[in-house]
Protein backbone atom coordinates (compact mmCIF):
# COMPACT_ATOMS: atom_id res chain seq x y z
CA UNK A 1 0.00 0.00 0.00
CA UNK A 2 1.18 3.53 -0.67
CA UNK A 3 1.09 5.80 2.41
CA UNK A 4 -1.40 8.67 2.21
CA UNK A 5 1.46 11.15 2.74
CA UNK A 6 3.08 9.88 -0.49
CA UNK A 7 -0.18 10.34 -2.36
CA UNK A 8 -0.52 13.92 -1.09
CA UNK A 9 3.15 14.73 -1.72
CA UNK A 10 4.13 12.46 -4.64
CA UNK A 11 7.40 10.58 -4.38
CA UNK A 12 8.03 11.05 -8.10
CA UNK A 13 8.84 7.32 -8.09
CA UNK A 14 5.53 5.46 -8.37
CA UNK A 15 7.21 2.36 -9.80
CA UNK A 16 9.60 2.25 -6.83
CA UNK A 17 6.72 2.69 -4.38
CA UNK A 18 4.80 -0.18 -6.01
CA UNK A 19 7.88 -2.41 -5.84
CA UNK A 20 8.26 -1.55 -2.15
CA UNK A 21 4.60 -2.48 -1.63
CA UNK A 22 5.24 -5.99 -2.96
CA UNK A 23 4.77 -5.78 -6.72
CA UNK A 24 7.96 -7.29 -8.16
CA UNK A 25 7.77 -5.50 -11.50
CA UNK A 26 6.13 -2.30 -10.23
CA UNK A 27 2.85 -3.05 -12.03
CA UNK A 28 -0.61 -3.24 -10.50
CA UNK A 29 -2.27 -6.64 -10.60
CA UNK A 30 -4.86 -8.73 -8.78
CA UNK A 31 -2.53 -9.33 -5.84
CA UNK A 32 -1.78 -5.64 -5.27
CA UNK A 33 -3.05 -4.41 -1.88
CA UNK A 34 -6.11 -2.19 -2.25
CA UNK A 35 -8.12 -2.01 0.97
CA UNK A 36 -7.33 -2.32 4.65
CA UNK A 37 -9.95 -3.21 7.22
CA UNK A 38 -10.18 -1.93 10.79
CA UNK A 39 -11.57 -3.86 13.76
CA UNK A 40 -14.07 -1.57 15.50
CA UNK A 41 -14.86 -1.87 19.22
CA UNK A 42 -18.31 -1.65 20.82
CA UNK A 43 -17.87 2.11 21.24
CA UNK A 44 -17.37 2.56 17.48
CA UNK A 45 -13.66 3.35 17.76
CA UNK A 46 -11.16 1.29 15.73
CA UNK A 47 -9.08 -0.88 18.05
CA UNK A 48 -6.69 -2.64 15.66
CA UNK A 49 -5.92 -3.34 12.03
CA UNK A 50 -7.75 -6.14 10.31
CA UNK A 51 -6.98 -7.90 7.06
CA UNK A 52 -5.50 -6.12 4.03
CA UNK A 53 -7.43 -7.09 0.90
CA UNK A 54 -5.95 -7.35 -2.59
CA UNK A 55 -7.66 -6.13 -5.77
CA UNK A 56 -8.96 -9.65 -6.45
CA UNK A 57 -10.29 -10.09 -2.89
CA UNK A 58 -12.16 -6.76 -3.02
CA UNK A 59 -13.83 -7.70 -6.31
CA UNK A 60 -14.76 -11.23 -5.14
CA UNK A 61 -16.11 -10.06 -1.77
CA UNK A 62 -18.05 -7.08 -3.16
CA UNK A 63 -16.74 -4.83 -0.35
CA UNK A 64 -16.85 -1.78 -2.65
CA UNK A 65 -19.94 -2.18 -4.88
CA UNK A 66 -19.11 0.96 -6.89
CA UNK A 67 -15.54 -0.21 -7.59
CA UNK A 68 -16.70 -3.70 -8.53
CA UNK A 69 -19.42 -2.41 -10.87
CA UNK A 70 -16.90 -0.19 -12.68
CA UNK A 71 -14.56 -3.13 -13.25
CA UNK A 72 -17.45 -5.29 -14.49
CA UNK A 73 -18.64 -2.39 -16.71
CA UNK A 74 -22.08 -2.47 -15.09
CA UNK A 75 -24.32 0.57 -14.82
CA UNK A 76 -24.75 1.77 -11.24
CA UNK A 77 -26.44 4.96 -10.12
CA UNK A 78 -24.74 6.61 -7.16
CA UNK A 79 -26.81 9.02 -5.08
CA UNK A 80 -25.46 12.52 -4.68
CA UNK A 81 -25.89 16.16 -5.53
CA UNK A 82 -25.44 17.29 -9.12
CA UNK A 83 -25.06 15.18 -12.22
CA UNK A 84 -25.98 11.51 -12.18
CA UNK A 85 -23.37 9.26 -13.78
Amino acid sequence: MIPLSDMLAPTEDVEGALKAAGSADGALNGKTALMGELVVGEDGVPTKKGKTLSNDEVVKSGKWPEFTSILKKEYREVEGVGAVF
